[in-house]
């Protein structure tokens, strides 16, 4: 196994594993619909990175063809995830724009699913080997372009002019910086990585894709954001315990009568001094 193979199943991993903690997150605080969303995510990375290392490997025509529809299929999921991830981060209030997304890519999936083809090639589909710098050998199925493919195409166009127009808006309403910088992540997959995954596809440019590998930043910013809310969770649990003991010892030490009444109206503490005046005796 080569160098890039090792590369291909590194970053499938990595997602995979991200995936799995966010969905997991996800489980314990379902208000976390973003935790949920961008694990979807990384498990569509995850599946697509793997499905075309697999592809790309494999050298009969019809194998081929079902694995290279299979990625397709999981990158339709994965731009879906996408419009509802931007719709969530940013806290936009129009839901249409990713509705609209989702309705387009599921179409594209149908057809994708059912066209004998995919949803990118119709008539005779042929194989083509490169071989890259490091002499390994990669398969890549290609074809005559699929007009249907506008399907997906389009959606993928509403999404990115909506992905930027919900960046600009988080910037201006809320934070510059933090805007800058997850957009910036998510328009390096979802720009470049789908651009060069369609010259790829109109024989413009060379295999492999690079979409899972453009996909590792926005995983590295979600990662560093879920270790800074484990570091404040961390703080303010430390922060309360601290105000607890403070409290504490002055109900306990102070030189007047507490009493905790519960909604039963049943007194459930009081303290030392209250004990002092009545002489009754803590059970």
């Amino acid at each position: 196994m080569e160098l890039i193979s090792y590369a291909f199943i590194f970053v499938g991993s990595i997602c995979f594993a991200l995936g799995y903690l966010h969905l997991i997150i996800f489980l314990r605080r379902r208000d976390l619909k973003i935790d949920l969303i961008f694990s979807l995510m990384a498990f569509s990375i995850s599946l697509s990175t793997f499905f075309e290392l697999l592809a790309f490997k494999t050298g009969t025509l019809t194998e081929n063809l079902f694995i290279f529809k299979a990625t397709l299929t999981v990158q339709c999921l994965l731009w879906i995830s996408f419009a509802w991830f931007v719709y969530y981060f940013t806290n936009l209030s129009k839901r249409w724009p990713p509705a609209a997304i989702t309705v387009l890519y599921c179409l594209a999936l149908a057809i994708n699913l059912f066209s004998p083809e995919s949803i990118l090639f119709r008539g005779d589909l042929t194989l083509t080997s490169f071989s890259l710098p490091s002499g390994e050998l990669f398969y890549l199925a290609n074809g005559t372009a699929n007009p249907l493919r506008i399907i997906a195409d389009s959606g993928w166009f509403i999404l990115v002019f909506y992905t930027a127009i919900a960046f600009v808006h988080l910037g201006r309403k809320e934070d510059s910086r933090k805007a800058t910088i997850y957009g910036t992540a998510v328009f390096l997959c979802l720009g470049l990585g789908y651009l060069h995954g369609t010259l790829i596809d109109f024989k413009i440019a060379d295999p492999p894709y690079l979409g899972g590998f453009l996909f590792l930043p926005l995983t590295l910013l979600m990662s560093f954001s879920l270790a800074g809310d484990v570091l404040l969770a961390s703080r303010l649990t430390h922060e309360i315990q601290r105000a607890e003991k403070r409290w504490r010892n002055l109900l306990m030490n102070v030189h007047l009568i507490v009493l905790g009444i519960d909604h039963n109206k049943d007194i459930f503490f009081v303290n030392p001094y209250f004990l002092k005046l009545t002489a009754l005796v803590k059970a």
